[in-house]
């Protein structure tokens, strides 16, 4: 077996020495000091417990933005011997780049010690032993259970070399590519590309204030690129202006009344451009009519049934087929508890928003792509004040606020559950307007919206 220190070169020194990137939902990527997380973990197939620490790698990069995760982290197996000379060449300054002068000659002192080596490509004959490479996968299982599954693969470097004239690493970076190659070129797999950096994308409806804005607040914070929609185009570029500065992201505006059929057919040509994919997408748009049905404007309840069903139906047949095709993608419909009360057009075209957004998630559940819908209660936003709506009976622990109920939807949403309801209070409500006798829901939805109009 070749000792430690013939494999060190200006690569190995850096991916050990840097700090490692690690990823965490909720926090983003951030860095650790090198060598964290120090663990011993047993590898498959004869070759046994070997010390693991964190390192620098892209896959922590790429990794989150594909696939829903709590942590993502990356570690290579060095052993507690080779830990200790890295640590003492990291004490001596031995990893340093920058050029100091030996003898009338400027050199880097970590290049000096890597010259001063055997070249690794030329070791290939006199390696023994084993390499693993694979994924770690902790979770719970479908009955919420811890489980860890290991996908890996074990090359023998005497085999890799005897076959291909290669070093078992060299044999296990490049199969996945030749793979993926065959696969291109038999049709089996239609590539989308390496995003690299880029982040994910949220479209939001209705993103300046209220519950739209708490959502693009949220997400930009967890490192999404926004595309915000909204009618007020002023409001829409201050909103931009504050996401950009506040969190580096990327904030795309499109001004648009979702009772247009114009409109809406902008930003389903939006939603279906791969380019640059909508991986979430927010229906959050909405307004109310404080008139009986039998008094109000037939155009205003046109265009309520076009903001609050048309907007969102076509906008999720916009999205979803890209979202099947990645299998990755959440919709998040915001509806409301009064789509299970009898409350005139607005609680027909919720219970609307609801329903599908049932229906799609349970003919959706064997694939990655989720959706959900949002009941929240009385929430703080503009939107009873825009209604004119009489609202100063409602106590005041029956308001929520939309920072509370975006986080509540965004967990439940991740979590894979079809319907959210934020607060003890509404959840207790909800509960009695979905199951209790309907007559008596009919009588309490109904004094609800006639004391809104007073």
């Amino acid at each position: 077996m070749i000792n430690y220190l013939a494999v060190l070169t200006p690569y190995t020194i850096e991916e050990c020495l840097n700090p490692p990137l690690v990823w965490e939902d909720g926090r983003g990527w951030f860095t650790t000091e090198p060598f964290s997380e120090l663990e011993t973990f047993d590898f498959p197939e004869g070759i046994g417990p070997v010390e693991c620490v964190n390192v620098e790698h892209e896959e922590v990069v790429l990794i989150p933005q594909k696939i829903d995760a709590k942590k993502v982290n990356f570690k290579y197996g060095l052993g507690a011997e080779f830990i200790q000379i890295l640590k003492t060449i990291n004490m001596l300054g031995m990893d340093r780049k920058e050029n100091v002068e030996v003898q009338g000659v400027s050199v880097a002192p970590r290049d000096l010690l890597a010259a001063s080596l055997p070249d690794p490509a030329t070791l290939g004959a006199r390696m023994k032993g084993k390499t693993c490479a694979g994924t770690l996968v902790r979770g719970l299982d479908k009955s919420g259970k811890p489980k860890a599954v290991y996908l890996y693969n074990v090359i023998d470097n005497e085999w890799s070399m005897k076959e291909y004239g290669d070093q078992a690493v060299v044999w296990q970076t490049a199969v996945n590519p030749v793979v993926a190659m065959e696969l291109i070129h038999k049709g089996l797999w239609q590539p989308l590309g390496v995003n690299g950096m880029t982040r994910p994308i949220a479209l939001i409806t209705g993103a300046t204030v209220g519950i739209g804005a708490a959502f693009a607040e949220l997400l930009a914070q967890e490192n999404h690129d926004l595309v915000i929609v909204a009618r007020d185009l002023n409001r829409l570029n201050e909103k931009a202006e504050h996401w950009r500065n506040k969190f580096g992201v990327e904030v795309e505006v499109i001004q648009a009344d979702l009772s247009r059929d114009e409109d809406i057919r902008r930003l389903e040509l939006r939603l279906q451009n791969i380019s640059r994919p909508v991986e979430v997408l927010v229906n959050n748009a909405g307004f109310g009519i404080n008139k009986s049905f039998t008094v109000s404007d037939t155009a205003e309840e046109i265009a309520l049934l076009d903001v609050l069903v048309t907007a969102p139906m076509r906008l999720m047949h916009a999205v979803l087929p890209a979202m099947k095709q990645r299998d990755n993608g959440t919709i998040i419909n915001v509806s409301s508890v009064a789509s299970w009360i009898a409350g005139g057009t607005y609680s027909a075209a919720k219970s609307y928003l609801t329903v599908l957004s049932e229906s799609l998630h349970t003919e959706l559940r064997d694939t990655n792509v989720r959706v959900h819908a949002l009941c929240p209660g009385f929430t703080r936003t503009e939107f009873h004040q825009r209604g004119g709506m009489k609202m100063g009976a409602v106590p005041n622990w029956l308001w929520l606020s939309a920072d509370e109920v975006v986080a509540d939807a965004w967990k439940a949403a991740k979590a894979g559950k079809a319907i959210s309801v934020p607060g003890g209070i509404y959840k207790v409500i909800s509960f009695i307007t979905r199951f209790g006798p309907r007559p008596l829901i009919r009588k309490m939805g109904m004094n609800v919206r006639v004391r809104q109009r007073r």
